[in-house]
């Protein structure tokens, strides 16, 4: 996501926080928006003194992108079955991120970054609103425990117009 000094970041799932650290010492600022009460409270618990962070319990399918800073980035580790979701909160809000960086089940990935003749209706949406742009692989036994699939990054940058003007609403 070329995070760097005064950006807003969401972190989606943080969980213990290891990303959250290298996100702060950055000297970004962070919301942390986790699922479950136990991590956000071990998050909160951690850097409640840290003023550049704020720790939301919550899910990311009812929170609500429009309250972000313009501008703002998204980094997540995605769990697989939220991906779908994900991306269709991110094609119809109307404060887009500027940017978004998403470790997602690789096949996934893959479709979403598709060309012409091989989209998907979810990539067709995607990029209509987002240059997609596949990074780097993650292979299933680097997790624990270990999925039966492996990951990538997907990453998302907001075009400045969308690729065209759809004639009604999505």
């Amino acid at each position: 996501a070329k995070v760097k000094g005064g950006d807003t970041v969401l972190e989606i799932g943080p969980g213990t926080g290891l990303l959250t650290e290298k996100l702060l010492a950055r000297n970004s600022s962070v919301i942390a928006l986790e699922y479950d009460k136990h991590w956000a409270d071990e998050l909160w618990n951690r850097y409640k003194k840290h003023k550049n962070i704020e720790v939301v319990h919550g899910d990311i399918r009812k929170y609500h992108l429009t309250n972000l800073a313009k501008d703002y980035k998204i980094v997540a580790n995605i769990p697989y079955y939220l991906t779908a979701n994900l991306l269709r909160k991110l094609v119809d809000t109307n404060n887009k991120p500027s940017t978004a960086a998403l470790l997602i089940q690789k096949e996934v990935a893959h479709r979403i970054a598709a060309k012409p003749g091989d989209l998907s209706l979810i990539a067709v949406l995607v990029q209509l609103f987002y240059s997609v742009r596949l990074s780097i692989e993650v292979p299933s036994e680097l997790f624990d425990p270990a999925p039966k699939v492996d990951s990538q990054i997907l990453i998302l940058k907001r075009l400045k117009m969308p690729q065209f003007q759809p004639t009604d609403e999505l």
